[in-house]
């Protein structure tokens, strides 16, 4: 038995034989397709066999035009073979293949990778947001601190320059405040030289006349050094006396100098004078053209004793133009590296 659908209501009907009147359903005739024939029609018979029951020779091109017809079936079929085989790739689904669906894997491990890579940017720049922010706020206050300590070394500056005029004004023509250090022996007749004390180290210690000696402070009440006085010893021998001198300015200065017996004077390491003689002292025996550089400069003499008896001297700064006594601010204590 068949069964059959009614393509209105979609009622299936089983039998062989449908019924005249149509769908018992909903009425509606069948289809013509669907209706059932006839058992005593006789279905018409093809021209060519029509032709080929007519004559043999009929039957004979008939039977010619079946195989020709056959052989034209055949090679149409391997013609639409071959074209669906090889077009199969074009037509068939290609999200149904396995490369494809690798690819699409793929692409979403990228998408996805692509995704953390943004958020890890953004979490950055988000960082970087921050740090810029810090970095602003430590700029502005290096800034403030820097005008701050701008400020403070102009307060310095001028602290110095008032601390240097008051030094000026409390100052002395006549330096008095002395490193000493002796007694020694004299040099080889004719020589002058500060080679023993070089470099200057006033925690050094030297073989003296008599014993190891090294240098000491000493501030004296008077315009004269009296050395056979801070030494208590009043036979021959030499001493080296060291200060250094304040200048606000760079300028041309006189040294006055009176000695017994001989002396040599050096200005910031340099040979300005020597008078080795035989000689009782007195102020202004000698004057000597000097330089002052501006800030702290070095003075250093050696005053020799010939014989026995008085060991002294005097030194004093004066005006380069009119000679006259000149106030300048003089130390026992070396300066500072920065001053």
């Amino acid at each position: 038995m068949r069964t059959h659908t009614c393509n209105e209501c979609e009622f299936v009907y089983i039998g062989d034989d449908l019924p005249e009147t149509g769908c018992p359903e909903c009425g509606v005739p069948w289809p013509p397709i669907l209706k059932t024939p006839d058992p005593n029609a006789k279905l018409p018979l093809s021209p060519l066999v029509a032709d080929a029951s007519s004559s043999p020779a009929a039957a004979k091109q008939s039977s010619d035009g079946m195989i020709a017809a056959c052989m034209a079936f055949v090679f149409g079929a391997v013609v639409a073979g071959s074209i669906v085989y090889w077009s199969s790739p074009y037509w068939f689904p290609i999200e149904a293949t396995e490369e494809y669906q690798s690819l699409t894997r793929q692409l979403d491990g990228m998408t996805s990778a692509e995704a953390r890579a943004r958020e890890r940017l953004q979490a950055t720049a988000d960082q970087l947001v921050g740090i810029q922010s810090r970095l602003d706020t430590l700029t502005s206050r290096a800034a403030a601190q820097n005008a701050e300590s701008e400020t403070h070394r102009e307060y310095m500056r001028q602290t110095r320059q008032a601390l240097l005029a008051l030094r000026q004004i409390s100052g002395n023509s006549f330096i008095r405040d002395w490193q000493l250090l002796g007694p020694l022996a004299i040099p080889e007749q004719g020589v002058v030289t500060d080679a023993a004390i070089r470099p200057l180290d006033l925690t050094q210690m030297l073989a003296g006349k008599l014993d190891d000696v090294t240098w000491a402070t000493y501030q004296s009440g008077e315009d004269k050094i009296d050395l056979a006085k801070v030494f208590s010893h009043r036979e021959a021998g030499s001493a080296f006396g060291v200060c250094w001198v304040e200048s606000p300015i760079d300028h041309e200065v006189v040294l006055s100098l009176g000695s017994d017996d001989g002396i040599a004077v050096w200005m910031n390491g340099e040979l300005i004078h020597q008078n080795l003689t035989d000689r009782s002292s007195s102020p202004d025996q000698d004057r000597v053209a000097a330089h002052l550089r501006a800030g702290w400069n070095e003075l250093l003499v050696r005053v020799d004793n010939n014989g026995t008896g008085d060991w002294n001297f005097f030194c004093e700064f004066r005006d380069a133009r009119e000679k006259n006594p000149l106030r300048v601010f003089s130390t026992f204590m070396p300066p500072m590296p920065n001053e």
